[in-house]
């Protein structure tokens, strides 16, 4: 299906289509060397730090540092105080939520390596607690950067603000759309969002490059949708017996119809 045809169909996929495609542009392609990559190397292949003279940019490198998170495991979490760093994700997938007075997680973004957290909101306001939680939902490689750092470069650099606040922007808009489709009580509705949003933002296409797939677990997709995992596996049967996704690798799951999943969202 082009993409004249999904306007025609739907046209705030295709705006998310759209803003996807801008959104990728601003952050490097993960190669299977990026875990090799040292801090300079890493920034040098953000878009945003392109305007940065390499001696500035070794002077932040210098005082940043990798992390790594397993699977599950918290990064920051709501409410906590103020962080000395913001984070640029390296390799791994992280959720952005909050969670409700009844305890019930709302997802705001899936972070995908490139998108940072906590840089710009930091120079609003620095003693400002964290207003979201960050969950990696695998195995992630985090890039942090100390925020009077980045200030520096900000203020030396007005045009990397610029820069950063557009990715923001961009996020802004994938985000709202993303939690929109979370919030619904159809559970079907929530998977084919998430399904969706893993779909445009962090599949690849298959060895005879004709169906996007997408890894993630039943467990982990699950977990976004703040379901069970036997509901979970229901329902993407249901969505594979109608022919919309293939199921047949484990831990992968095979987009064949992604129009059939937009049409699950519309029809509630």
């Amino acid at each position: 299906m082009d993409e004249k045809t999904l306007f025609t169909e739907n046209q705030q996929l295709i705006a998310d289509l759209r803003l996807t495609k801008i959104r990728r542009k601003s952050v490097f392609t993960v190669n299977k060397t990026v875990e090799k990559l040292t801090i300079l190397e890493f920034l040098s292949c953000i878009r945003e730090f392109s305007i940065i003279p390499r001696s500035e940019l070794q002077a932040l490198a210098d005082c940043s540092r990798f992390i790594s998170y397993e699977t599950n495991q918290f990064v920051r979490s709501e409410g906590d105080e103020k962080s000395l760093y913001g984070f640029i994700v390296v390799t791994g997938r992280l959720t952005l939520f909050k969670t409700s007075n009844s305890g019930k997680d709302l997802i705001v973004d899936i972070l995908q390596p490139g998108d940072n957290f906590g840089l710009l909101l930091k120079l609003a306001n620095e003693n400002l607690p964290e207003q979201l939680s960050v969950r990696a939902i695998q195995k992630a490689k985090l890039l942090l950067v100390p925020i009077k750092n980045f200030r520096r470069l900000i203020e030396t650099y007005p045009l990397l603000c610029k820069e950063f606040v557009a990715h923001l922007l961009i996020s802004l808009q994938s985000s709202y759309n993303l939690s929109r489709g979370l919030a619904h009580d159809k559970v079907n509705v929530r998977i084919a969002t998430v399904l969706i949003k893993m779909s445009l933002l962090y599949s690849k296409l298959d060895q005879e490059d004709t169906y996007h797939t997408v890894i993630l677990t039943r467990q982990q997709l699950a977990n976004l949708t703040g379901t069970t995992t036997e509901t979970a596996i229901r329902i993407t049967r249901a969505m594979q017996n109608e022919g919309l996704i293939d199921l047949t690798r484990s831990g992968i799951i095979k987009i064949l119809k992604i129009e059939g999943l937009i049409k699950i969202v519309d029809d509630f």
